[in-house]
């Protein structure tokens, strides 16, 4: 069925890449310093180096380390300088998982553009229009990458609808009142 995507789970993703951003995805610190080795050779291979300026090459280790973990390093015995949070392509990521610190700062944003747009939702247009600016506008900031949020989790979906109900509130000056099992 063309219709329906099908994802092989042997299959595992090494890295991820955007524009001069990459994530080297790796299940073990022989495997980590194989791939850092392989894109330093590839990048070699062409003229470029890594930078390992602040937030430029870092390493997050996620979950238990094995025993005999060790930090990467580069040909020129160089260590890869270790973080607790790095941000990729406007996402927070943590060592721990926890999406609160990503949602924090997305929250932050969505507020500035729901203030920054403060003459739409004063103005005398409809609230139908107004509602869809709200979901034009704000949705997108608020929720950029939510889907790497524990969402099969009630307290985080009661947060995410929370803090959506008052920015909506906000924009529509009005009470909204959604179920928990609805979706923004």
């Amino acid at each position: 069925d063309r219709g329906s995507p099908t994802v092989d789970a042997t299959i595992r993703l090494p890295a991820l890449a955007f524009a001069d951003d990459i994530a080297l995805l790796a299940n073990s610190s022989t495997n980590a310093q194989l791939l850092l080795s392989t894109l330093e050779a590839a990048a070699a291979s062409i003229g470029l180096k890594l930078n390992l300026g602040a937030g430029k090459t870092e390493i997050i280790i996620a979950g238990d380390r094995e025993h005999g973990w060790f930090l990467p390093r580069l040909a020129s015995s160089a260590l890869i300088p270790e973080v607790t949070t790095y941000k990729y392509l406007g996402h927070h990521v943590s060592a721990s998982g926890d999406w609160l610190i990503d949602f924090t700062a997305r929250k932050r944003n969505a507020w500035f553009v729901l203030h920054t747009y403060s003459d739409i939702w004063k103005s005398p247009l409809p609230l139908p229009t107004k509602r869809r600016l709200f979901y034009a506008l704000v949705i997108p900031v608020l929720t950029y990458a939510s889907f790497t949020y524990p969402l099969a989790n009630l307290t985080c979906r009661r947060i995410l609808h929370t803090v959506c109900n008052s920015m909506l509130r906000f924009a529509l000056h009005t009470k909204i009142h959604w179920s928990p099992d609805e979706s923004t």
